[in-house]
């Protein structure tokens, strides 16, 4: 007889995607479709709780890991899914296609969708990133291609598409409230900013600051920005270069906050990444603040993520070299596991969560 502990925990499919397992790897075995994590390093006091990461691929899965790099949560689909996903307390927000959101709890109820498909005058879609306002609406990343004249004034003048990147924000119940996108690029004052080369800025991260405006990641454009939430201007863009335009960030990913209200970035970098902090003042001067750096073997010149999730602690998403990674301020390695699969981010989550 199984103890309790032991027992194995059946959860609803929901809408037909997903159906979500969780209990010891050791009792029921688990799909072999599932990555695999092998732990290389792993100091006792690196972490509690467990890393929380997504399986895109058909078919796709949620799913989470303890320190020893055991699955003790998943929730597994018979669809491929799109990458982006962000944990809350009680659910977490995931993008299953470019048209469709979802509010998932971690009992695998469906709390909430989002389906734009279904509204015909909208003509984005979503992309890299899905978070939830404290009111319950969605904010996303859209793109969408629109006509523009390529080209000067020549003869042959023509018209083609590019693609125009965005914010919106999404009511509960699936209504456009605000809606931001790269063709209003316009600076505090309301003036219109400098033309920008194609490609456009591939927008791969968005972050509502305290005072409800959006930040948003340029990764083409090495640069972090922060637009009103009024009047959609440009209030600030920080590139972290210093004086005599040295340093800064190359192709960064993710955005959040740290323990002391300071912006962290996962700075892709040249040949090393590593976490960047920065900060802005009442008077938008913006300063950089520290950086982690991870060891040189750890570099992903793609993707990948950083959130600090204690005192202390930092967690890594590696993409390149399939390594997610626990470090302490100094950039020591405390805990390190890699894997057979790439991941996109991956999110520290508190036991409480899914137990």
């Amino acid at each position: 007889m199984f103890t309790k502990r032991q027992k194995l925990l059946l959860l609803t499919i929901f809408i037909g995607l997903f159906s979500c397992v969780q209990e010891q790897r050791d009792v029921i075995p688990l799909p072999t479709s599932l990555p695999i994590f092998d732990v290389k390093v792993n100091r006792g006091d690196a972490f509690k709780g467990y890393v929380m990461v997504r399986q895109i691929e058909n078919p796709g899965a949620q799913l989470a890991i303890d320190s020893r790099g055991k699955v003790a949560w998943f929730m597994a689909g018979d669809t491929t899914l799109f990458r982006p996903f962000t944990p809350y307390g009680s659910s977490f927000i995931s993008l299953h296609s470019s048209t469709r959101a979802f509010d998932i709890s971690y009992a695998g109820d469906t709390l909430n969708s989002w389906d734009i498909s279904k509204d015909t005058s909208i003509n984005f879609t979503m992309h890299h990133e899905v978070i939830k306002a404290m009111d319950g609406s969605l904010v996303t990343l859209t793109k969408e291609y629109v006509a523009s004249d390529l080209s000067t004034n020549e003869p042959d003048a023509r018209i083609g598409f590019i693609k125009n990147e965005g914010i919106v924000k999404l009511s509960p119940e699936g209504e456009v409230i605000w809606r931001w996108s790269f063709d209003r690029r316009f600076d505090v004052e309301g003036n219109p900013l400098e033309e920008q080369a194609l490609p456009w800025g591939h927008a791969n991260a968005i972050l509502v600051d305290k005072q409800g405006n959006y930040l948003i990641s340029w990764k083409g454009y090495n640069e972090v920005w922060c637009i009103d939430n009024s009047s959609g201007n440009v209030l600030w863009k920080y590139s972290g270069k210093q004086e005599g335009g040295r340093g800064g960030m190359i192709g960064q990913h993710s955005l959040s906050y740290d323990s002391d209200g300071n912006y962290l970035v996962f700075n892709n970098g040249r040949k090393s990444s590593s976490a960047h902090s920065f900060n802005v003042d009442g008077e938008n001067n913006l300063t950089g603040v520290y950086d982690v750096a991870l060891p040189d073997s750890l570099f992903s010149s793609k993707q990948g993520s950083v959130y600090q999730f204690a005192e202390d602690r930092y967690l890594f998403c590696s993409s390149q070299t399939k390594s997610l990674v626990v470090t302490n301020k100094q950039g020591e390695i405390l805990w390190l596991a890699e894997s057979d699969y790439v991941s996109y981010r991956a999110y520290h989550i508190p036991k409480e969560w899914i137990d």
